[in-house]
């Protein structure tokens, strides 16, 4: 490099970053990444709202600044786990410095790849021309091709300085951020599902949502382990928030879960959960009488007996069963079994009804029953999910037998 003179491709670039650094600057803060720290965010910011003469930030988002329409590109297993796993919403703005006009783009195509069990080795991002917009717009998923379609927003410089038009543009700003921050969210709990805009025009506030998860119904054993992993702690800790609030029903159902995800994961110690919600459960006596199950040597007694009859009526009696894996501290592993396929959910809640007593006084009651009229469930069991007809089992009414259990 010849001292006293610089690269002028690079510097438009810079002045690229200016513009896009000035732009978002009037939302929050927007502090520049130095380029040698440069790892594929131009921008740190935060969206920013005012409480008397301060102003607090509420969310903070990334930003990649570019001079083209050339796609975003993701080479490499490593970059794009890095793109998947980024712990922020992350936009895209491509800036006209000839008309001093910018494009931001949502990314929501990153966790369309994050949920499926196997992500793509590469990743294009393609941004589109202003107009109607698609999210999901999966393009050749085989090559990680994304469609970011139209941007959702595309303003000038001059844009900013109309009072009503400022205001129209930080309503969609924040909108697309804290959508991405709740993807973001449910990513890092484990959730393997994401909270899709069905479309939306370039300016406007989108409308409709649908939900969008991995399309197999199996996923490899760690996915779900760390879901389980993530509701565990969940679980452990509302658990006795409810018991404490006489939420009895609602501190069983916990409790059962609990139980059933540390009985199927030997790693989760037994001594994690809290003795307060099993004593609490049992201090009335009422579950150990409707279970058959006396003393205190064993807490999880009732709630594994309890178990153990629901496991009955959930396998099908057609279908292989595995027995769970035997630990010597704990007898009662080895009466939990799982189903090696799905069994039928519809068929298990049409067989077995149950009525728990509630919390509140002896007389109330709270059924837990499958109506005609009202539920529909999935027959997990079958194959062929093709048409709505095959998606849906209308569940049977049952006259349920009373069972006081808490």
């Amino acid at each position: 490099m010849a001292t006293g003179s610089y690269i002028p491709n690079f510097h438009e670039g810079s002045r690229s970053e200016y513009i896009a650094q000035y732009i978002f600057s009037a939302f929050g803060t927007s502090v520049p990444v130095p380029h040698q720290e440069d790892h594929g965010i131009d921008l740190f910011c935060t969206i920013s709202e005012r409480k008397g003469s301060r102003a607090w930030p509420i969310a903070y988002y990334s930003v990649q600044v570019k001079s083209t329409d050339e796609a975003w590109v993701f080479t490499g297993r490593e970059s794009v786990d890095w793109l998947l796993k980024y712990p922020a919403p992350l936009l895209l703005c491509v800036v006209d410095k000839k008309l001093a006009q910018v494009r931001i783009y949502q990314i929501t195509a990153r966790f369309q790849a994050a949920v499926r069990s196997e992500p793509p080795s590469a990743i294009r991002l393609m941004p589109g021309l202003g107009g109607e917009g698609e999210v999901c717009n999966w393009g050749d998923r085989a090559d990680g091709k994304f469609e970011l379609s139209a941007p959702i927003l595309q303003f000038t410089i001059e844009d900013l300085l109309d009072e009503e038009t400022f205001k129209n543009i930080r309503q969609i700003l924040d909108f697309w951020v804290f959508h991405d921050l709740s993807n973001v969210r449910r990513l890092q709990m484990g959730l393997r599902s994401a909270w899709m805009i069905s479309s939306y025009t370039t300016n406007m506030l989108p409308g409709n949502f649908f939900l969008v998860t991995d399309s197999e119904v199996h996923v490899p054993q760690e996915i779900r382990t760390a879901g389980e992993m993530m509701l565990w702690e969940q679980l452990d800790w509302l658990g006795p928030i409810m018991l404490s609030a006489n939420d009895r029903l609602g501190a069983l159902l916990a409790t059962l879960m609990l139980r059933h995800i540390q009985l199927e994961n030997d790693e989760l110690d037994t001594s994690l959960h809290k003795p307060f919600l099993y004593y609490g459960l049992r201090r009335n006596g009422k579950l150990d009488a409707t279970m058959g199950t006396t003393g205190v040597d064993d807490p999880f007694a009732p709630f594994d007996a309890l178990l153990k009859k629901l496991q009955d009526e959930c396998t099908d009696d057609d279908l292989p069963v595995e027995a769970g894996s035997t630990n010597s501290n704990s007898a009662s592993r080895a009466a939990v079994v799982r189903t090696s396929t799905p069994c039928s959910l519809a068929r298990a809640v049409s067989r077995f009804s149950l009525v728990i007593s509630a919390h509140r006084s002896v007389s109330a009651v709270c059924a837990i029953t499958a109506s005609r009229e009202c539920l529909w469930l999935p027959d997990l069991s079958g194959s062929n999910m093709s048409s709505p007809s095959d998606k849906r089992q209308k569940l049977s009414r049952d006259t349920s037998q009373t069972v006081t259990l808490v």
